[in-house]
């Protein structure tokens, strides 16, 4: 298989809450997972640590953390169910008024999206990632220019078994790839 020489572009942005934990401590999340429609741009940077020993007048040893990812994502517009579940916004059935609260009960979310490729695109499911409320504002309208909501998150590791990210090869056999946006993936335990 020949692999991808370039990435370019973002579609398909799916998320699906986190309702609970297993026994286990594994997320347990929703059974419908939610596209969000209008993505812009998508950046995730590492989070952890980096600390080298010194000795013999070098770095003699490194240690590194792995705390997961912070990004960004821009959207074209944020949808009301994402507001009310997502970030806790209370949706008023009446007079269809949203309300935020100080102590609202936001839920975490595995965040799926897929990044184009010049052989096959690639699929990833980042598993545990807590959004914060985006910033709001505006301008004088100026030509074609549109607000672009941008959601500030962090992806941290699941506590259990530390994964917190996983993506598809242009080697993904076709029914791992093609299911990929309907449930986060989770690689299938052969037992013994």
């Amino acid at each position: 298989m020949v692999e991808n020489k370039v990435t370019f572009g973002l579609e398909n942005v799916h998320w699906v809450e986190i309702e609970s934990e297993d026994v286990n401590g594994l997320p347990k999340y929703a059974t419908k997972v939610k596209r969000l429609p209008g993505a812009i741009e998508l950046t995730i940077d590492p989070s952890g640590d980096s600390n080298p020993l010194k000795a013999d007048n070098i770095n003699y040893y490194i240690s590194e953390s792995n705390d997961g990812y912070s990004g960004k994502l821009k959207i074209a517009n944020l949808k009301n169910e994402f507001c009310e579940i997502v970030l806790g916004e209370k949706l008023d059935p009446t007079t269809k008024v949203m309300t935020e609260v100080s102590n609202a009960i936001k839920k975490n979310i595995a965040l799926m999206f897929q990044i184009e490729g010049d052989v096959k695109a690639i699929r990833h499911v980042l598993y545990n990632v807590a959004i914060q409320r985006p910033p709001v504002g505006s301008g004088t309208k100026d030509g074609g220019n549109v607000n672009t909501p941008e959601l500030s998150f962090d992806a941290s590791p699941r506590p259990v078994d530390k994964v917190v990210k996983r993506r598809t090869t242009e080697e993904t056999p076709k029914d791992v790839y093609d299911k990929w946006f309907e449930k986060p993936y989770e690689p299938e335990v052969v037992s013994d």
